[in-house]
């Protein structure tokens, strides 16, 4: 199973966030947007796992995440990942008290106590919201509104990405409430 550890959003943020997409597709060509059921911050990318592994993985976070409180924070600007000739459009969450970064270290410890294999590229508090995107107005880019809402994080989820039906899905396997 392919597997990472994330943070998903209210329907309310979800819907602010395809209204971001929506300016992005009139300042650039082809892009391939996250779907809204898809949208999430990544906390930690592990990759393939076993059953048991998964297992594994869901006591620890359930030890890990139980005293865990809930982050109230904002989205912040929006930026851009190059890969290759494309870009990857990303919305980025204010951790400023780095709150975020200690969570994802702390998660990624634990995983790493596991003898699980993971992700070492440093964690950038973002939410993707399309990738492959050719022809990007970067000017206009940084004029896009970002909603001024309150991003309150209640939970923390083990996802499996798989596809169903030609399409990703991203599958709650395990999901710890934040207090």
């Amino acid at each position: 199973m392919r597997i990472f550890i994330g943070i998903p959003f209210s329907e309310d943020i979800r819907k602010s966030l395809i209204d971001v997409q929506s300016s992005i597709q009139l300042i650039s060509g082809k892009s391939k947007n996250t779907d809204e059921e898809n949208l999430h911050l990544t906390l930690l990318f592990i990759g393939e796992l076993d059953f048991n592994q998964v297992e594994e993985l869901h006591c620890s976070l359930s030890a890990l995440l139980n005293n865990v409180s809930y982050i109230k924070t904002k989205l912040t600007r929006i930026n851009y990942f190059e890969k290759g000739n494309k870009k990857i459009v990303w919305v980025g969450i204010d951790d400023e008290k780095l709150i975020m970064q200690k969570l994802a270290t702390n998660i990624k410890h634990a995983v790493e106590k596991l003898n699980i294999e993971v992700d070492q590229r440093p964690f950038k508090a973002h939410i993707t919201l399309s990738r492959e995107v050719d022809k990007l107005d970067i000017a206009r880019l940084s004029q896009i509104e970002i909603p001024d809402k309150d991003l309150c994080i209640k939970q923390v989820i083990i996802y499996q990405s798989t596809r169903i039906n030609g399409k990703l899905t991203y599958l709650p396997l395990y999901t710890y409430p934040l207090r």
